[in-house]
């Protein structure tokens, strides 16, 4: 089973193979052939290359060009936005009327002691001429 990774060129022999060691790797990991290098290619370019792990030691199967990010290829083309200027603010606020409805405001009290129809604030059954019965005793 192959394994992909990055693996930068480090030498060229005179022979026409290339020494390779992982990205980030201080020491040289082995050696492929340089038909397998893409033309162009120099030293310390990094490439993704499929590895097949044997007995004998690691051997380079392919080489391939490091996909960019794309990330990368965006920051050199950036589109500039030129737009008129706003007139007014960007944001409207609307408050709503303060008008006093029943329930608001500390009125809650009053208007279940009340009862409907009840603004003199007197109890049902309290005081002179109240309505229903008397109360016993």
């Amino acid at each position: 089973m192959a394994r992909v990774t990055e693996i930068e060129l480090t030498s060229r022999s005179e022979g026409g193979a290339w020494n390779w060691r992982a990205v980030g790797a201080r020491q040289p990991r082995g050696t492929l052939s340089g038909d397998l290098v893409p033309s162009g290619s120099s030293v310390g370019d990094v490439l993704r290359a499929e590895l097949e792990f044997a007995i004998e030691g690691i051997e380079v199967v392919a080489l391939a060009p490091v996909k960019t990010d794309r990330r990368d290829e965006a920051r050199g083309q950036r589109i500039e936005l030129i737009s008129s200027p706003l007139h007014g603010p960007e944001i409207s606020v609307t408050y709503a009327s303060g008008g006093a409805r029943p329930g608001r405001d500390g009125e809650r009290g009053r208007g279940r002691e009340d009862g409907p129809g009840r603004r003199d604030g007197a109890r049902r059954g309290s005081g002179p001429g109240r309505d229903g019965p008397p109360r016993p005793g």
